[in-house]
């Protein structure tokens, strides 16, 4: 006994029954939609006027951020006749997430292009 489970046994076709034959089916033509866009190519148009808003809220508050991370602060001067000091001062937090902000503009912009691009390929190929 081999340790495996063999099925039944399998009668060996006859010589004279005919050979089953596959034969090849026939390529369907691709399907164009007709009419109005879709409700699904709707939704492209929504995501990219959503990403868009999105990535335009970014952009403000990644200058938000930015101004935050970058001061200027002013100082008396230290030479009695000259003018006042400005000292700069930079926070590399609030300017890394100004960066972070600006990437997700960026990211938001590029997706709210290729859903806008995707609607306009749908809706030519209803027409």
């Amino acid at each position: 006994m081999s340790g495996r489970d063999e099925g039944p046994p399998v009668a060996a076709p006859s010589p004279n029954e005919p050979e089953a034959r596959i034969e090849p089916m026939e390529p369907t033509p691709p399907v164009v939609p007709t009419g109005a866009p879709s409700a699904g190519s709707k939704r492209w148009l929504l995501r990219a006027a959503l990403a868009v808003a999105v990535a335009v809220l970014a952009l403000i508050g990644s200058w938000f951020l930015l101004r935050t991370g970058v001061q200027v602060d002013t100082w008396p001067s230290f030479l009695p006749d000259a003018g006042s000091t400005s000292i700069t001062r930079y926070s590399g937090p609030w300017i890394s997430a100004a960066a972070g902000a600006l990437l997700l503009a960026g990211l938001l912009l590029l997706l709210g292009s290729v859903d806008l691009v995707r609607y306009r390929r749908s809706a030519r190929l209803s027409e």
